[in-house]
């Protein structure tokens, strides 16, 4: 119940605080176009100062106008929507703008919707600075919301059966192996989950370095170039899993096939790695033309202890299995490990949060393919 409340909160919060706002400023800078000017008086004026975390200005004014022989009020400063901020020094500027008009008992000009006359406002201009503050509320907490309710009907959902590799005839006779082998998949390259958290992170860092850099003075303060940083590394994640992405594609859907479960103590177990398609062969911008390609396979063992705030992994064991070069078109390559006696089995290692991890590494296009081993003990 609390993870569903979590949920629609953010949801809500980020509709409320982000997404209406956000469109009310799309819908003013629409409106704006329509607006025909008319001169106004001011009647009243003030600027109020609201003290939270961190002080916040909104100026108050009621002006009176008449529009085609007929009397009208409004209330309105920004097309966009009014509210309390400290974005800049709009509100504080408006103000100083509007006390010297009325102190002067000069009118002012007020921009009146000629199809709506009693929809009239101070300034049509649209606040950018403010349009960017808004965006990451508008973006972020909805979808913040929108996956924690996603991860709960994940959980409650009935599990639909793992999809485990298969052996079919036709994968037999292709690769020449045995149709009782076992085949192991290589784990996710992280491409995804990277390209999401980059998203967010710059839709985040984005208008906030924006709104540093542009509402501020650097010269008076040149740390804030410092939020400049953020969106740079932001730059960084999206280059970064653009090249996971590439180079998992580039080489297909391979596989780890034996005839026998690895164990703890076995020596000479064979595997073979099957590239599908086979090496260089992807269609497109995926294809690679060259003759030869290195490939290092490397078995390891790990101790990763998840226990404290954060998780330690210590290497007990590692072995460069093979390097060579693979010719363009190879489907596939074999070759065998000597699993250590002494060594730890995967599982639990001295409590839940401590376990021991067997994987082999194999490194093609600049690239890791990582396949998890369970490793049993004899």
């Amino acid at each position: 119940m609390i993870a569903v409340l979590f949920g629609v909160s953010f949801t809500a919060a980020g509709i409320g605080a982000g997404a209406i706002p956000l469109a009310k400023q799309i819908i003013g800078l629409w409106k704006a176009q329509n607006l025909v000017a008319v001169q106004a008086q001011i009647e009243k004026l003030s600027l109020e100062e609201h003290d939270g975390e961190t002080i916040t200005y909104q100026v108050k004014a009621e002006f009176s106008y008449r529009y085609q022989a007929l009397g009208h009020r409004s209330k309105r400063i920004n097309i966009g929507g009014d509210s309390n901020d400290n974005i800049g020094d709009y509100q504080r500027d408006i103000y100083r703008e509007l006390q010297r008009a009325k102190d002067q008992e000069q009118s002012v000009t007020l921009w009146v919707d000629p199809d709506d006359p009693d929809f009239a406002v101070y300034d049509r201009a649209i606040r950018w600075m403010r349009l960017l503050f808004l965006l990451p509320f508008a973006s972020l907490f909805p979808a913040v919301g929108i996956g924690a309710c996603w991860a709960l009907w994940k959980i409650w959902r009935p599990s639909a059966e793992p999809v485990i590799p298969v052996v079919t005839a036709e994968f037999a006779l292709q690769y020449q192996v045995p149709l009782s082998s076992l085949i192991i998949a290589p784990e996710q390259s992280g491409a995804l989950p990277m390209g999401v958290f980059a998203v967010f992170w710059n839709l985040l860092s984005w208008p906030i370095a924006g709104v540093a850099l542009f509402s501020s003075h650097i010269g008076n303060n040149p740390l804030i170039l410092i939020a400049a940083i953020f969106p740079l590394v932001g730059i960084g994640m999206i280059v970064f899993a653009v090249k996971l992405w590439f180079v998992r594609s580039r080489i297909g859907q391979p596989v780890l096939v034996t005839t026998r479960a690895p164990e703890i103590g076995l020596n000479e177990w064979k595997a073979s790695i099957c590239f599908i398609p086979p090496l260089g062969e992807r269609s497109g911008m995926l294809r690679t033309p060259q003759a030869s390609y290195p490939i290092r396979i490397e078995c390891q063992c790990l101790y990763e202890d998840s226990s404290g705030e954060d998780t330690s992994t210590k290497t007990l064991w590692s072995l460069v299995v093979d390097e060579v070069q693979l010719a363009h078109g190879t489907s596939q390559t074999s070759f065998m490990v000597d699993f250590p006696a002494q060594l730890p089995a995967s599982g639990a290692a001295d409590g839940k949060h401590k376990k021991i991890i067997w994987k082999l590494v194999v490194r093609v296009f600049d690239g890791d393919l990582v396949f998890p081993l369970l490793l049993g003990s004899d």
